[in-house]
This record gives structure tokens, sequence and C-alpha cells, in this order.
């Protein structure tokens, strides 16, 4: 379910869409994907940033990656 406008409100303090994109991606790093009423954010996207930022989750980048072996240079 999608944030609402009061809900983006009482998160960022900000009225205005275009303020509130850019409040998460200073805050975030991350710039959501708007229209014409705001952010388009929902609840849990917003606690998964929020537990990613207080370091909560730890990321596993590899983890997922298939393993890839390079054959050595033929001289």
């Amino acid at each position: 379910m999608r944030l609402t406008q009061k809900q983006l409100y009482e998160i960022t303090g900000l009225k205005r869409r275009s303020a509130q994109v850019a409040w998460f991606k200073n805050k975030f790093g991350v710039e959501p994907p708007f229209d014409r009423r705001g952010p388009v954010i929902s609840a849990k996207a917003f606690e998964m940033l929020l537990e990613r930022k207080l370091g909560l989750v730890q990321s596993q980048p590899d983890a997922n990656k298939p393993t890839v072996r390079l054959r050595e240079r033929e001289k």
C-alpha cells in the first residue's frame, strides 16, 4: 500500500512533492518515482530503507551471484 500524503508529511515534515522526493534522496540515497500525488513509495519500502540506514540489515551482495572461474591467460 502506498504512503498517503499525510504519512509522507509526517515522515518528511515537507508538503511539496518535489521536496519530499529530495528528502528521500538526501536521507536514503534513493530517488523514488513520483507522480502528481507525490513520491510513489510503500510503507514496506520505507521500513526497508530505515532498516538499511540503521544498519539492521546486513547486505549480502555476493550471496546470490554464481561463482565464475576465470581462465588464466595463455601465453
